[in-house]
């Protein structure tokens, strides 16, 4: 991915800070994209947010990763959120189901399609939401189980590669 401002980190940043404001946890977030010299203006802004809300230690920027250091990444993390405004598919979305990493997302462009039932996705874009949906996943093991199930499932039924070939066949 890439730190950008259709990306939402901006919000990412608030959302985290509700979570860490509201339930003391000893959270960290990972920031995970490449940054794009052009766009400094908007990296300043997402590094002077987690300042102003003082996650300096919480925040790690990741720039550059191999495949196995972001699967390591999804496998380790208690969730995947996003809070972009576009998207035309999100890869992104669909490592992190296949791997039960639970996602939570802001349900912008093809967001939802590509979620289905497999994820929390809000329409909304208020911190607390996120930060609650968060709460929820860490605290009901449960809910949390189910929607790795839930997604697992829908990314060998909808996004498997034998499921891709075959529609890919049927495309007149």
């Amino acid at each position: 991915g890439r730190v950008a401002p259709n990306k939402g980190h901006a919000e990412l940043v608030d959302a985290f800070a509700a979570y860490v404001d509201g339930y003391g946890d000893p959270a960290r977030l990972l920031i995970v994209g490449k940054s794009d010299p052009r766009l400094q203006g908007y990296i300043d802004t997402v590094r002077a947010r987690v300042e102003a809300h003082r996650l300096g230690a919480r925040v790690r920027w990741l720039e550059s990763v191999s495949e196995a250091q972001l699967k390591s990444v999804y496998l380790t993390s208690h969730a995947f959120m996003t809070l972009s405004q576009h998207e035309g598919f999100c890869v992104p979305l669909i490592e992190a189901m296949a791997l039960g990493t639970p996602v939570i997302a802001c349900g912008s462009s093809a967001i939802p399609e590509t979620v289905g039932d497999g994820g929390i996705v809000w329409s909304e874009t208020d911190p607390w939401l996120y930060a609650t949906s968060l709460a929820r996943l860490g605290e009901d093991e449960y809910f949390r189980n189910t929607l790795r199930d839930t997604a697992r499932n829908r990314c060998a039924s909808e996004f498997s590669p034998a499921v891709l070939c075959e529609r890919f066949a049927q495309v007149p």
